[in-house]
């Protein structure tokens, strides 16, 4: 989904990047080194420990091979 369906409510243009409001989050959490790609490969592991096939995981992911 793009981001630019969602307007800034203090600009009310269309958002352009998800970096500053992650960048907060993440410290706030104590998380500073976490990266997004971080959470998909965490979010893998669970679909495969969850007893999902390494096939499905690799669709859900929009993987091609």
């Amino acid at each position: 989904m793009p981001l630019g369906i969602f307007a800034n409510p203090k600009t009310h243009k269309p958002f352009v990047s998800i970096f500053t409001g992650w960048n907060s989050a993440r410290k706030r959490a104590g998380l500073a080194e976490v990266r997004i790609h971080d959470l998909r490969h965490s979010f893998a592991s669970f679909l495969v420990n969850a007893g999902r096939s390494l096939y499905e995981v690799q669709k859900i992911l929009g993987h091609t091979h």
